[in-house]
């Protein structure tokens, strides 16, 4: 994810060969996978390469269609919704998909679906939706807070980082964030 924030990228042949590597190894029919198989996709792991994808000019290829495909279908953003996600890998990952869903998949997913949106030019009128359903969860959080006391997400949600790690930090949300 780190080389998609180096302009141009794409083109540099340890990128190539980390494109390789994800494709043959971690990409799947699902979207992206801890270990190559689908009952091993986690959802903030899948959103942070198919962010990744899009920001290298790859959101048309399959593997990210597949990652978009997954997060349109099943990613949550919102409370107390079942997904209809029937993998079993990421229940040992804690709370990902259930009763509350984990605000770092949120945040990474509402990333990958803006690349996307920005990448394909808008064309997806669901990955659109979807950014904006994610946003409207968002942003009564204020982008970094839990709903119950106001205090930051993680410990991290306030520092500054570059490139953005595994960790959510409010930065990553800015670029999507209304102006109003």
């Amino acid at each position: 994810a780190a080389l998609a924030e180096i302009p141009f990228s794409a083109t540099l042949p340890y990128t190539q060969m980390v494109l390789e590597y994800v494709e043959q190894h971690l990409a799947v029919p699902a979207g992206f996978s801890l270990y190559g198989i689908e009952d091993a996709l986690l959802p903030c792991y899948n959103a942070i390469l198919t962010e990744a994808y899009c920001k290298l000019g790859l959101a048309e290829t399959p593997a990210a269609q597949y990652g978009i495909k997954w997060i349109l279908k099943y990613q949550r953003f919102e409370r107390g919704t079942p997904t209809l996600w029937q993998g079993k890998g990421i229940q040992k990952y804690g709370g990902c998909l259930k009763e509350t869903p984990c605000y770092i998949g949120i945040a990474k997913a509402a990333k990958a679906l803006g690349s996307y949106h920005m990448a394909t030019g808008g064309a997806n009128t669901a990955a659109g939706k979807k950014l904006q359903q994610v946003m409207d969860y968002i942003l009564p959080h204020k982008l970094y807070q839990r709903l119950s006391g106001g205090n930051p997400i993680n410990n991290n949600a306030l520092d500054p980082a570059f490139p953005p790690s595994y960790h959510f930090i409010i930065f990553e949300l800015l670029v999507f964030a209304p102006t109003t």
